[in-house]
């Protein structure tokens, strides 16, 4: 399985370029793995390895790497999240546990060696965040920007590249096939007619590419009746309603501006539609979502999907609906033409197209023959 990491990113810019280093911290799980990360945050939802080389189960993990400051700067450090954890910086211990902040510490401009390490809680999901504040900023996630380690190891590169194949067959769908038994790492189908616009789901199916550049959704149908096909899946999965224009609540769409920048949602998404740098836009999510499903996943961003990277911010619903009605005020497009499809037909070609290899659909099975399988060990480390 992938690890579920998060990018955050704050907004202030202190980093200095050397030629010797790389952007990133070291992160290490025990001996088991070691990757670079852009920022301290983590997240792994209960029940799920923290990385495809460790099982199950309560884990450790340790960043390591350089804070680069462009001026001298009196900072408060602390950590956000579950289970335990300490930050060190120059080898002296700032924060001791998670939630207590460090008093004020000045630091002078230049290069200060920086290590947090985590143990994730016996019970739930195991979060972690890094945040600082200064005179001039107020409280946010400490940026990818001002982090960097020194030229990676021999064994780092060993590690990365080994994690990198796991990730391609991982993020490609690979075991979906290839493995009799994988659980389907895509978002389930079920009750997806509450959640997404037909229209919507319609041209995504029709093109995915288009709405998000590098997805690893294929584009499973060409021709004169490509069209068609995906239309009638979407009314399928997704009949079409009456949509509901929600009334202008002008202050609340501010407040939930203010809570996306807070919370560093920005480092994981952009304001335009298409996104970019392996950022998701957000900019036409009003295209996509029906009235009040933003504030539904936002809740409980893993209901139908286990293996989604974003986080239970444990939002209030007041706060969920006002950051659905922040981002439904970014869209500039109008939902794409709602082409009529047949349900009946679209249930068949969804079953025979392999879609069900990837998603699951209540009881629904895919009619698709399945291809020959991956050798068990290869399939035992991955899973």
């Amino acid at each position: 399985m992938v690890t579920k990491f998060l990018l955050w990113a704050g907004f202030v810019s202190v980093c200095i370029d050397t030629a010797l280093a790389e952007k990133g911290l070291i992160l290490q799980f025990g001996d088991a793995d070691a990757r670079v990360a852009d920022q301290v945050a983590i997240y792994v939802p209960e029940g799920q390895p923290a990385s495809s080389f460790t099982g199950p189960g309560t884990f450790e993990a340790t960043w390591q790497g350089t804070l680069n400051l462009e001026a001298r700067s009196r900072l408060i450090f602390s950590l956000e999240g579950t289970g335990k954890a300490t930050l060190s910086v120059d080898g002296e211990i700032l924060c001791e546990e998670i939630g207590a902040a460090s008093e004020r510490k000045r630091l002078s401009s230049g290069k200060h060696d920086i290590e947090v390490q985590y143990r994730s809680p016996e019970k739930g999901a195991a979060r972690l965040r890094l945040f600082w504040e200064g005179r001039d900023f107020d409280r946010e996630p400490v940026p990818a920007s001002v982090f960097s380690h020194e030229t990676a190891s021999a064994l780092l590169k060993q590690k990365v590249q080994l994690l990198s194949g796991h990730r391609l067959i991982q993020s490609h769908g690979c075991l979906n096939c290839h493995a009799q038994g994988h659980r389907p790492a895509a978002p389930s189908l079920e009750d997806i007619g509450k959640r997404l616009e037909t229209s919507w789901l319609a041209s995504w199916i029709l093109d995915p590419a288009q709405y998000r550049p590098g997805t690893h959704m294929p584009k499973l149908f060409s021709g004169k009746d490509a069209a068609q096909k995906a239309a009638d899946i979407a009314h399928f999965l997704s009949p079409p309603q009456h949509r509901v224009i929600p009334d202008g609540q002008p202050k609340e769409t501010l407040r939930g501006g203010h809570i996306f920048y807070q919370q560093g949602c920005i480092g994981c998404h952009t304001l335009d539609a298409k996104g970019r740098e392996g950022r998701i836009g957000l900019g036409a999510v009003a295209t996509k979502y029906r009235q009040s499903a933003i504030a539904g996943y936002l809740l409980d961003p893993a209901r139908h999907n286990d293996h989604s990277r974003m986080p239970d911010f444990g939002f209030s619903k007041q706060d969920a609906n006002a950051l659905e009605r922040f981002l439904r005020s970014l869209s500039k497009k109008r939902s794409p033409e709602n082409k009529p499809g047949n349900a009946q037909r679209g249930r068949i070609i969804l079953k025979q197209s392999g879609c069900l290899n990837c998603h699951a659909a209540g009881q629904m099975k895919s009619e698709m023959p399945p291809p020959g399988n991956l050798a068990k060990n290869q399939i035992h480390r991955m899973q």
